[in-house]
C-alpha cells in the first residue's frame, strides 16, 4: 500500500481561550491504516484522558497537566478491557465511562467503567449490510471511530471501510444506519495465522470510507476519504460531511488540502489537522 504508516504516535490538546497548543508524542508504531495503535478519549466530567495501546492491550489514565511530560511512562495503567478480547475505538462517556468498540460477546460496543474496570452494558446490533448479519470475525471490518453526545444521549459510529454511519440510541435502544450515495461495503479478506486464528486484512480493492468523526449538540461532523488503500494519503480526505442528529445531511464542505483530524468547540467552531501537520481552523 502506497500510505505511509506514522512512526509515532500523535496528541493535539487545544485550548481556543488561549491559543496554547500542546503536542504530545509517543514513538514507535503509530496510528497505522487499518488499525490504530493507539486511540484517545476525554472523560466527563473530569476532562481525565485515556488512551487505548491496542498493541500492548494496555488502558492508560493521563490528567491534562501531564501531557507535556513522557505521558506513556507516567501514566496509570489500568487493565486492558478483558482478556482476550480485541478493542479499538473510545469515547468518552457519562459519568467517566467509556464507550469500547470490543469484539465481546455479541456486542458492537460496549459500556465500560473505568474505575470498575468492568463492561457496564452491551449494546447488541450488526451493521447494515447486504450480508445481513454478520459474524463476529467480519464485524471487524466494520471498526471506526466512536463519539457520544449526552444531550441528545446518542453515539455514532463512522465506519472506516464502508460508506455508513450509525447512530444509537440509549434512551430508545435503536440503531440508525445512514448510507451515502456509492453504498460500499469493506472488501477484506480472510486469513489464518500460523497460530491458526483468523483475522481480516485489507486488499488492493479495498477502499476508505469515514477517517474521523466529532459532534456537538446541533450536528455530527464526518471526515470522508473514499479512496483506495492503494492511493496516495487514503487515510485523509477532503469532504467534511455534516449530518443532524435524525440523520440527515446538512451540508458537504470542501477542503483545499488532505485533512486526517477533525473536531468542534463549545462555540461550534471546526478545526482539523492537516497532511503538512498544521492545526486549521475551518472556515465555512
Amino acid at each position: 500500500m502506497k500510505d505511509d504508516r506514522s512512526t509515532e504516535c500523535q496528541m493535539y490538546i487545544y485550548d481556543t481561550r488561549t491559543g496554547n497548543l500542546t503536542r504530545a508524542l509517543r514513538k514507535g508504531r503509530g496510528p497505522g491504516e487499518t488499525i490504530g495503535a493507539f486511540y484517545f478519549a476525554m472523560t466527563e466530567p473530569d476532562s481525565v484522558v485515556v488512551v487505548n495501546d491496542i498493541t500492548l492491550v494496555n488502558m492508560l489514565e493521563i490528567p491534562l497537566d501531564s501531557l507535556d511530560k513522557d505521558w506513556y511512562i507516567s501514566a496509570r495503567h489500568t487493565s486492558s478491557l478483558i482478556n482476550g478480547v480485541h478493542s479499538s475505538a473510545i469515547c468518552g462517556y457519562e459519568d467517566n465511562s467509556l464507550l469500547v468498540m470490543a469484539s465481546y460477546e455479541d456486542s458492537r460496543f460496549v459500556v465500560y467503567d473505568l474505575k470498575d474496570t468492568s463492561v457496564v452494558r452491551k449494546v447488541c446490533y450488526s451493521p447494515d449490510t447486504e450480508q445481513g448479519k454478520l459474524s463476529r470475525l467480519v464485524m471487524t471490518s466494520y471498526d471506526g471511530v466512536i463519539k457520544y453526545n449526552s444531550r441528545h444521549k446518542k453515539s455514532v459510529i463512522a465506519c472506516r471501510f464502508a460508506d455508513q454511519l450509525e447512530i444509537y440510541d440509549f434512551v430508545k435502544d435503536t440503531v440508525q444506519f445512514i448510507k451515502g450515495p456509492t453504498l460500499f461495503e469493506p472488501e477484506c479478506e480472510t486469513f489464518i495465522t500460523k497460530y491458526g486464528l483468523a483475522g481480516r486484512t485489507i486488499t488492493d480493492d479495498t477502499r476508505k470510507g469515514y477517517i474521523d468523526v466529532c459532534c456537538d449538540d446541533r450536528y455530527i461532523y464526518t471526515i470522508y476519504s473514499g479512496r483506495l488503500c492503494t492511493e496516495d494519503h487514503s487515510s485523509y480526505g477532503r469532504e467534511i460531511r455534516i449530518f443532524d442528529w435524525k440523520g440527515r445531511p446538512k451540508k458537504v464542505l470542501q477542503t483545499d488540502v488532505d485533512i486526517i483530524a477533525l473536531d468542534v468547540d463549545s462555540d461550534g467552531d471546526l478545526y482539523c489537522l492537516t497532511l503538512d501537520d498544521h492545526l486549521a481552523r475551518i472556515q465555512d
